[in-house]
């Protein structure tokens, strides 16, 4: 890791994603942290952040970390534009990952069976047991757009 002896590189995101990605258990456990932390606080964009964070370090540790959210009830509200189900950020995080899995395509999630089969290959891939209850089915909402009186 040279790179990482440059002025420019150091202290990056960037470089410690790429050291984590290389099996650095110390920085991946930061991003972990951070997940779990975004998650207590019911953060869902900042949890969103660190899934995707974590998406990029690629480990089989960071994945399964990811797949574990499968049944966060946490929603990301844009006031005034949309509503998206955190559970489409895991399925996009593991789909950089697993781009051959049809799956693993957040605009393919129609129904609840759709999720169930998600949950199904992070069963099968990484081990995970929920033991939650699933969130009640949602994807994305749109608000109303207000009239314009003229």
């Amino acid at each position: 890791m040279e790179l990482s002896k440059l002025s420019q590189w150091r202290n990056t995101e960037y470089l410690e994603i790429a050291q984590a990605a290389f099996g650095n258990d110390e920085i991946i456990n930061k991003y972990i942290k951070k997940a779990k932390v975004a998650s207590s606080n019911k953060n869902a964009e900042a949890l969103g952040d660190a899934m995707q964070k974590l998406s990029l370090i690629g480990t089989k540790t960071t994945l399964s970390h990811i797949a574990e959210y499968m049944r966060s009830p946490l929603i990301i509200d844009k006031v005034g534009a949309y509503k998206k189900s955190i559970r489409l950020n895991v399925i996009d995080a593991l789909r950089y990952n697993f781009c051959d899995r049809a799956i693993l395509n957040p605009n393919k999630i129609l129904s609840m069976e759709d999720y169930n089969a998600v949950e199904k290959f992070c069963t099968n891939k990484f081990g995970i047991k929920y033991e939650d209850s699933q969130p009640p089915f949602m994807t994305f909402g749109a608000y109303p757009i207000p009239l314009i009186k003229q």
